[in-house]
């Protein structure tokens, strides 16, 4: 399997996308760097313990379009930035959820 690495766009996690591209070429194998965006901000605010009870409406689906285009755009730039070659995924999940299913199919031999 290819090399899965996952980025919330912070600092501290650019150097996972170095060490997964480093780890991808040792093994000769593809590198996938994967964004989860979180459209279903009631899930999100209650797990941070925000959320107070109130539902918060799911956000429009042009929206959430818009959000995954920047995120695409956002790992293009950090690989750019980092100077490797890999393929950026965006999931519509949480970020638990969307890196499982992402190491999952394709099967990832490797998630940093």
């Amino acid at each position: 399997g290819d090399v899965l690495a996952a980025t919330d766009f912070s600092d501290p996690a650019l150097p996972a996308i170095r060490a997964g591209a480093a780890e991808a070429q040792r093994r000769g194998v593809a590198l996938r760097v994967i964004h989860c965006v979180e459209a279903d901000f009631t899930a999100a605010l209650a797990t941070a313990g925000l959320g107070g009870g109130l539902p918060v409406p799911p956000l429009p689906d042009p929206v959430v379009q818009q959000m995954e285009a920047q995120a695409h755009a956002q790992l293009l730039e950090a690989l750019a930035r980092l100077g490797v070659e890999g393929t950026p995924v965006v999931a519509r999940a949480s970020a638990a959820s969307g890196i499982l299913q992402a190491a999952a199919d394709p099967p990832a031999a490797l998630v940093t």
